[in-house]
């Protein structure tokens, strides 16, 4: 649930849920660790700045495209500024470029074929999330491939879109972008896996913050370097964004393969000391995982979950609608050129970072200085995330070209938007522990179908790409799917364990509260942040 950086603050209490015998596979390897010396530059670390790297040049490849296309689409075929024939709502040209300087990019690409594009990544990204994460709970060993295959698959498939732009068009262009998307839908589940083995809880907060935050990176460094190289000369201009970014995601699979391995238990250079911390503090063991029998029927008829779902598919609706459609809404209706759009379009993603960062500080003060319950603190964030979202992006389509107005209620649409990842998005891991992976995965499959949907929808009431009031009307319907995901989660969410997520060992008679990576959970306090753009 997809997209990005969230630090973790995990308070739980760890308890040994059985009497285990001598053969049980669940045998802790050490009965007790200390914290090792040289941190940063430990295993652990380096780990944690590999994925960050993984999700920089995945966002990077996911999204250079939103300002490549407004320098690849001829905009005669998606804006019209003809004010005397037109009803449109128009700004003035901010340029000083005459017609003549003005270069328009080489494809006929109206404002549809542009968004069904720009969707094409999120037709295949949802597919590969449930049969990760059970691949994933069988098989650990299989995160890292997973993990660096799909990067790798997807770096390449960004590298051959200039090629396919060429000789195949629009066509050839989504089928690349499909490919990607198939590629990397995989890999959330499989580091979400993967982290539990290498993030004890001293060090968690830490270790995932500077893993997700590769998610936003990514995104902040992307779009103003394709705006400036979209309108250089430089291999042609918007081709060399495309070469830029898959060679990159090309080098990081080198490091990933030689440095990363599914546990500290295998890994060979990882010192003794770091390796006896590590399997002390997460309970790692050496037999294989115990996989849980997943209660299928549950998961459907949950309403906890469909909450979930519900508010995830709303911040995903605005954080995908707008990491798309920004750099054409900044260089069609408000008229800046295409590496001002690019730079202007980062913004928002910066104000971001600080207050999903800021939601994590704000629910842990809430939840360690007032009596308030852990249902109430989620959906206290649930509420600051939603609802001023929904409100400063109507406000966005109310202040004429006035683009600072503009910007600021956009960035504020999409900042606030943080909040809410430690409101709603953190109750699936308190309700239902035990099942916590899969149900992120139910609930990421869910949160991405706005990838493909926005886009269509952006079209629709955007044709002509210049006129505020199509804009405005997008902006209605994305504060429309906020109030309305706000009030499902008020109704139905919850942070109280459910009845069928107490997981009952059949062998023991053991009814354990949860029951993830071999150890048993009693407190559900979870206090840690999930990046949904992801």
């Amino acid at each position: 649930m997809a997209p990005g950086p969230d630090p973790v603050t995990e308070k739980a209490v760890v308890r040994d849920a059985v009497d285990m015998t001598e053969d049980d596979e669940l045998v802790p390897l050490l009965s007790k660790g200390r914290r090792p010396s040289n941190t940063l530059c430990s295993c652990r670390y380096i780990v944690s700045y590999l994925v960050f790297l993984g999700f920089t040049c995945a966002f990077m490849n996911r999204v250079n495209i939103s300002v490549a296309m407004t320098a690849m689409a001829n905009s005669t075929y998606s804006s019209t500024y003809d004010t005397v024939n037109s009803t449109a709502e128009l700004c003035p040209e901010r340029s000083n470029e005459t017609e003549e300087t003005i270069r328009e990019g080489e494809f006929p690409w109206d404002s549809h074929t542009q968004e069904q594009i720009l969707a094409s990544f999120y037709y295949g990204f949802p597919f590969f999330q449930i049969p990760a994460g059970l691949l994933a709970d069988r098989y650990p060993r299989s995160c890292t491939i997973i993990i660096g295959v799909g990067y790798l698959i997807s770096s390449i498939s960004n590298l051959f879109i200039p090629l396919a732009a060429f000789n195949g068009g629009a066509p050839a262009i989504m089928a690349l972008r499909i490919i990607s998307g198939l590629a990397e839908s995989g890999c959330y589940p499989c580091i979400y896996s993967l982290m539990s083995r290498w993030a004890p809880e001293a060090d968690r907060s830490k270790l995932l913050a500077i893993a997700f935050a590769g998610s936003s990176f990514g995104q902040i460094i992307a779009q103003p370097i394709s705006g400036i190289l979209s309108e250089s000369d430089f291999l042609g201009g918007w081709p060399s964004t495309f070469y830029l970014f898959g060679s990159l995601g090309i080098l990081w699979y080198i490091p990933w393969v030689l440095l990363v391995y599914h546990s500290p238990t295998v890994h060979p250079r990882i010192s003794q000391e770091e390796r006896d911390y590590i399997v002390t503090q997460l309970n790692l063991t050496d037999g294989p995982p115990k996989t849980p029998k997943y209660p299928w029927k549950d998961f459907l008829t949950s309403m906890p979950l469909f909450a979930v779902c519900a508010t995830d598919f709303a911040l995903l609706w605005v954080l995908y609608s707008l990491t798309a459609n920004l750099p054409i809404f900044l260089k069609e209706a408000l008229r800046f050129d295409i590496s001002q759009s690019g730079i202007l379009a980062s913004v928002p993603h910066i104000v971001f970072f600080f207050f999903i960062m800021g939601g994590g500080f704000l629910a842990d003060f809430l939840l360690t200085h007032t009596k308030l319950s852990l249902t109430a603190v989620r959906k206290i964030m649930t509420t600051l995330g939603l609802v001023p979202s929904g409100a400063f992006l109507v406000l966005a389509g109310y202040v004429g070209c006035n683009a600072t107005l503009v910007l600021i209620f956009i960035s504020l649409g999409l900042a606030t938007t943080g909040l809410a990842y430690s409101g709603a998005s953190l109750t699936m891991m308190e309700f239902a522990p035990a099942y916590a992976g899969m149900v992120v995965a139910i609930a990421n499959s869910v949160a991405t179908i706005p990838g493909f949907v926005a886009p269509i929808v952006v079209a629709i009431y955007t044709e002509n790409q210049a006129d505020l009031g199509g804009w405005r009307t997008f902006f209605w319907i994305s504060f429309g799917i906020c109030m309305a995901a706000w009030v499902i989660f008020m109704i139905f969410g919850t942070s109280e364990l459910q009845s069928w997520a107490k997981v009952v060992d059949d062998e023991d008679g053991i009814d354990s509260k949860s029951y993830t990576n071999g150890r048993a959970i009693e407190s559900t306090d979870f206090r840690c942040s999930t990046d949904k753009s992801l």
